[in-house]
């Protein structure tokens, strides 16, 4: 378990979701994988949406820069 919290530690959240979900196919009834396996998805998706969100505002940055340029 302790390589599994490693993972999810270093916010590498895809591999803490796919170990999570192994652990649950050895074992299903591994409650705290499951628990893990939902804070790890839900992190993830917190972490696309900042990212989205960053990108987002640097390519709109951008594009002013442009546009600035031009006029």
């Amino acid at each position: 378990m302790f390589s599994l919290q490693a993972t999810y530690g270093l916010k590498d959240y895809e591999s803490a979701l796919a170990d999570f979900k192994a652990v649950l196919e050895i074992d299903p009834e591994n409650k705290a994988a499951r628990q893990q396996l939902v804070v790890a998805s839900n992190k993830l998706r917190e972490q696309r949406q900042k990212e989205k969100e960053a990108y987002a505002g640097m390519f709109d940055k951008l594009a002013r820069m442009d546009e600035q340029k031009v006029n």
